[in-house]
C-alpha cells in the first residue's frame, strides 16, 4: 500500500515522464517528416545489404518501442505485472536498437580507416568490451526495478518506485564507447587532412560522424547526471528522449552521406580506390575522380548495385 507521500510523488513523476515521452515521440515524428524525402530518393529501391538492413532497423524500430513507452504511460487499463513486463521489454528493445545503430556507425568508422584488418579488430574488440557489460548491467537494473500504479482517478500508467544505480553504469559505458569512437574518428581526420580537403564526401563523413558522437556524448552525460543526482524513481526520465535523438542522428548521418555522394564530389586517387571507384588494378586513376549522379548510377550498374564501402 502506497503512503500519501508516495502517491503525491508518483503523480508528479508520472506527469513529468509523460511530458518527456510525448516530446520524444514528437521529435521522432518531426525528424522523420523532415528526412523522408531523402530516404525515398537515396535509400528506397536500392539493393539490400547488411548496412541497408541496419538503416531500416534504426529508422523504424524506434516507432515501435517509443509507442510501447507511450502505451505504458497513457493507457489506463494496465495492471502492475503488465506495466513491469512492458517496462522491461522496452528497456531490452532500447538496448538492442541502440546497439545495432552503433554497429552501423562503427562500420562506417572502419571504412574511414580503409577497412584494414587492424582497425576491424580494434573496433570490434572495443565494441564487445563496452556492450557486453552494458547488457549485463541493464539486466541487473531491470531485475531490481519495481513499478506501481497510482490508486487515483485521472492518472494512468505506472511509475518506478525503486531501482538501483546499474542504469547509470550503462549510460557511462555508452559514453565511453561513443567517446572512444569519437577519438578514433578525430585521429583519422588529423592524419587524413589532405584527403579530407580534397573531397566533399569524406568531409561530410568526418563532420557528421564527429558531431553525432559529440551530441550523443553530451546527452548521455546529462542522463547520467540526472540518474545520479535525482531520486531513483526518475532513473528513466531521459531514456526515451535519448532513444529518439539517437535514432534521428544515426539516420541523418547515413542520409547526409548519401546525399553528398549523389552530388558533384571530387575524390583523390587513394580515396577513390578506398571507395571502390577506381577502374581496376591495371588502370589506376591518374586524376581526381568526379562522382556525379550520372557516374554514380553507372558505377552501381557496373558492380551490380553493390553500394560503395563508405556509403551505408
Amino acid at each position: 500500500m502506497l503512503s500519501l507521500e508516495e502517491v503525491a510523488r508518483g503523480a508528479s513523476v508520472i506527469t513529468l515522464v509523460k511530458y518527456l515521452d510525448l516530446a520524444s515521440a514528437v521529435v521522432l515524428v518531426y525528424d522523420y517528416a523532415l528526412t523522408l524525402r531523402l530516404e525515398v530518393e537515396y535509400v528506397w529501391g536500392h539493393p539490400w545489404s547488411a548496412i541497408q538492413l541496419l538503416f531500416y532497423i534504426s529508422r523504424y524500430l524506434p516507432f515501435f518501442d517509443v509507442t510501447l513507452s507511450l502505451i505504458s504511460q497513457f493507457y489506463g487499463g494496465l495492471d502492475e505485472p503488465t506495466c513491469s513486463f512492458l517496462y522491461k521489454f522496452s528497456g531490452n528493445l532500447f538496448c538492442f536498437a541502440i546497439g545495432l545503430s552503433e554497429v552501423a556507425l562503427t562500420m562506417r568508422t572502419w571504412s574511414l580507416y580503409g577497412r584494414s584488418r587492424k582497425a576491424a579488430f580494434g573496433l570490434a574488440s572495443f565494441y564487445i568490451a563496452c556492450w557486453i557489460p552494458i547488457v549485463v548491467y541493464l539486466q541487473r537494473f531491470l531485475q531490481g526495478a519495481e513499478l506501481r500504479r497510482l490508486p487515483m482517478e485521472g492518472y494512468s500508467g505506472c511509475f518506478l518506485v525503486s531501482g538501483n544505480q546499474y542504469l547509470s553504469i550503462c549510460w557511462i559505458l555508452l559514453m565511453v564507447f561513443d567517446g572512444g569512437i569519437l577519438l578514433a574518428m578525430a585521429h583519422q581526420a588529423c592524419i587524413s587532412d589532405t584527403t579530407i580537403k580534397g573531397s566533399n564526401l569524406i568531409s561530410t563523413a568526418y563532420r557528421d560522424g564527429i558531431m553525432y558522437y559529440i551530441y550523443i556524448f553530451i546527452l548521455s552525460t546529462v542522463n547520467v547526471v540526472v540518474i545520479l543526482g535525482l531520486q531513483r524513481d526518475l532513473a528513466n526520465l531521459l531514456s526515451t528522449l535519448e532513444r529518439a535523438v539517437h535514432a534521428a542522428l544515426t539516420c541523418r548521418v547515413v542520409l547526409n552521406l548519401r546525399l553528398r555522394a549523389a552530388q558533384n564530389t571530387v575524390f583523390t586517387d587513394s580515396f577513390a580506390r578506398q571507395c571502390g571507384l577506381d577502374h581496376g588494378p591495371t588502370s589506376p586513376l591518374v586524376a581526381p575522380y568526379e562522382l556525379t549522379p550520372h557516374t554514380l548510377r553507372q558505377r552501381r550498374q557496373t558492380i551490380g548495385g553493390t553500394p560503395m564501402p563508405l556509403l551505408p
